[in-house]
């Protein structure tokens, strides 16, 4: 047997992986001979050694010998695979590569057609297109369609587990990643829920924040007692209590853990249709039983930032099977959406969708239309050379470029266009701007140029570099107590970046981010002032407290920095404090803003678990930045381009000068995700118990285009 075991883990279970697996035994060396890739990317983290790849080795597979898809047969146990699989070509006598199975468009992985390949004498494609079951033939799911006609059969698979679900339309799912209580277990293609003698509960993979969706639940004769919508922002552990919205098997309605009377009783040979309207003002969830109304029921109170379809359940033995759309199990009419879309027993009310990736709304910056995330915001990694040279690869001019020494103990150093090259301010000090002629000494149209500073490019040395483009430019001058600005701005990306001066009085800063600001970091040019963070979900009235971005502090409550206002989608208010707004002094504000697929501020509770908390961003990220609001503890940094793979071990501190660490695996690590991330470690900077944590999150990909990681 021939086996080679990476490092990489791969359980994003809220999107699809393109596996390409190359043997070529003739290779003179024995690390060519077999190549694994991943959406198009080669896998070269693997443990263990190449010893038993001898060169010309013939191997089982392709020879006379029984072959299987979803299952590894051995003598003394099968071991099944956990995932659905969309289509399956076997190449005889030729190692093709990724390229033949797909191709990347705006950074995103797309599947081809494969049916104008050669096959070879035993290759066979598998696209588990036809609905008979049972002995290989043309007709069955098994059926060859390379024109080979090596057909194969089928064990334990009806003609309805042929799922709708594609790469090319992904299908919502319960999220295994996303579940309360270790008794709750998922199964048939994670559509059914289960939980025995416990409370639990679960969520769906999708959490949209707008539109109108629609599911079903009961569907093969499984219903919970409680089933409904849970408010994305919900912590998980407490699913049956607040942020919640259910219906109950007794025909009441459970709304923040708060039950009164709604409908009509159900039981599990009941159909219960689920419509969330979130485009509605409040937002409404509607319950049907059999297609009958039970009445609409307002969200107000109920949360916000999305709500996912899902259910809970009090102590007992319960099971729910769910139905986004792409299941045809139990269902005689096979009704679907307005957009085609979807197989449901009932027809959805008008204007709700199935909650399938084809009926997103297209994002802002949207990979459809020749735009991608990697125009705003990008990371690029480079070695230092102790001369000048100059980092290309940005893929834009940057406007700020923030740069860290992975291998040494050097500050942070961050320059921006406003501003001006040569000027620095750092992250982790309170100093104040200095001018750097051996820093960042030009923009350029695709990165920027170096001198020879060590906190920029020590030879041998390795950095990282955080760029954001902006790139529209306004300025005003001072009006009563408003301070004069000059900023560069992207209302397409949510982000902008503001210089001001300083009146001493409460005052209005304009922003240009053509939203309401999320996260705000502010810092005195002038003065050894510490940083002025806010955050959106740093309070229930976040514009009265702050954070220090240069330190490890927890919120202050003080109304000299923001007057207690929040801010608004064109200003943000600062007041008398020094740190926001000195008389005559200037400051520099990178202002960010939620952007739908692209930007998110997020809040979650830690749970010192290494099966830790999933936060929805409805993105897969690109950059992630964490801080504990409960305990002084370190603002913690992640990015999709130090760490190509999960898990996620590499950390930097913002707050500190620190070179990169390796965490290890039970300590501050998180798997990204196409919907989000998860917490896999416990370390107090991330995921301990008791405590809260706030963060900004920028996509690498959205949701409705994302590969799973």
């Amino acid at each position: 047997m021939v086996a080679r075991t990476g490092t990489s883990l791969f359980r994003d279970v809220a999107s699809w992986y393109n596996i390409v697996w190359q043997f070529d035994s003739t290779q003179s060396t024995a690390a060519n001979r077999t190549k694994l890739y991943v959406n198009g990317t080669q896998i070269t983290n693997f443990d263990g050694s190449d010893s038993d790849l001898t060169q010309n080795l013939e191997i089982q597979f392709n020879d006379d010998k029984q072959h299987t898809f979803g299952c590894r047969q051995a003598s003394s146990q099968d071991a099944f695979l956990d995932a659905y699989l969309a289509e399956i070509n076997f190449i005889d006598g030729t190692a093709l590569t990724p390229s033949s199975f797909g191709e990347t468009k705006e950074g995103i992985w797309i599947p081809k057609e494969t049916s104008g390949l050669t096959f070879g004498t035993n290759g066979f494609r598998l696209q588990f297109k036809n609905s008979s079951v049972g002995t290989a033939s043309s007709s069955t799911i098994g059926a060859d369609t390379s024109g080979n006609n090596h057909h194969f059969s089928s064990t334990n698979i009806a003609t309805t587990d042929n799922m709708l679900d594609s790469p090319t339309n992904n299908f919502a799912v319960m999220n295994s990643l996303d579940l309360f209580n270790t008794g709750v277990t998922l199964s048939e293609g994670n559509l059914t829920w289960t939980i025995g003698g416990a409370d639990g509960g679960g969520r769906s993979t999708f959490i949209p924040i707008s539109g109108k969706w629609y599911a079903e639940t009961g569907v093969g004769g499984a219903v919970s007692d409680l089933v409904g919508v849970i408010s994305g922002q919900a912590d998980i552990t407490t699913v049956n209590g607040t942020q919640t919205v259910y219906y109950q098997g007794d025909g009441n309605k459970r709304v923040n853990g708060s039950t009164s009377s709604y409908g009509a009783t159900f039981a599990s040979t009941d159909i219960i249709g689920i419509a969330l309207d979130l485009d509605a003002s409040p937002p409404t969830v509607e319950f049907f039983k059999n297609n009958a109304s039970q009445g609409s029921i307002n969200l107000t109170d109920v949360g916000g930032e999305g709500y996912s379809i899902g259910c809970g359940s009090g102590s007992g033995s319960r099971a729910t099977s769910f139905n986004f759309g792409q299941d045809s199990t139990g269902i005689s009419s096979a009704a679907t959406d307005e957009n085609g879309f979807g197989t449901f027993e009932f027809a959805p009310p008008s204007g709700y969708l199935a909650l399938c990736t084809a009926n997103f709304p297209d994002p802002s910056i949207d990979p459809a239309s020749g735009e991608n995330p990697t125009d705003y915001f990008n990371t690029v990694l480079y070695t230092g050379n102790g001369s000048t040279q100059s980092i290309t690869g940005v893929n834009f001019s940057p406007n700020w470029t923030w740069i860290k020494n992975r291998s040494a103990n050097d500050s942070h150093v961050l320059t921006d266009s406003v501003r001006g090259v040569t000027k620095e301010i750092q992250s982790n000090e309170a100093t104040e701007e200095t001018t750097n002629a051996d820093g960042v000494t030009a923009f350029g149209a695709d990165g920027f140029s170096l001198g020879d500073d060590v906190a920029y490019n020590t030879s041998s040395e390795l950095y990282l570099s955080w760029n954001w483009r902006a790139g529209t430019t306004a300025s005003g001058s001072e009006d009563g107590n408003n301070p004069a600005f000059s900023s560069s701005s992207s209302s397409k990306s949510g982000f902008s970046i503001v210089s001001y001066t300083g009146t001493g009085a409460a005052g209005t800063v304009s922003h240009g981010c053509g939203a309401v600001p999320t996260m705000i970091f502010i810092k005195n040019r002038d003065v050894n002032d510490p940083w002025a963070v806010y955050h959106s979900k740093v309070a229930s009235d976040p514009q009265t407290d702050y954070l220090v971005l240069n330190t490890n502090a927890v919120p202050v409550d003080d109304a000299t920095y923001f007057n207690d206002t929040a801010p608004t989608s064109s200003v943000f208010t600062v007041n008398s404090n020094h740190s926001v707004n000195a008389d005559g002094e200037k400051y520099i504000a990178y202002v960010f803003a939620d952007v739908e697929g692209y930007a998110k501020a997020f809040s979650y509770a830690g749970n010192a678990d290494l099966d830790g908390n999933y936060i929805n961003l409805g993105f897969r990220p690109a950059w992630i930045i964490v801080k504990s609001i409960t305990s002084t503890r370190s603002w913690l940094v992640i990015d999709s381009v130090r760490e190509p793979n999960n898990v996620c071990v590499k950390g930097i501190f913002a707050d500190t000068n620190a070179a990169e660490i390796s965490i290890s695996t039970d300590s501050a690590t998180v798997d990204i995700l196409s919907n989000g991330f998860k917490c896999r470690g416990r370390d107090g900077v991330i995921n301990t118990s008791s405590e809260t944590y706030i963060g900004f999150a920028i996509a690498q990909q959205p949701l409705k285009f994302a590969n799973a990681r």
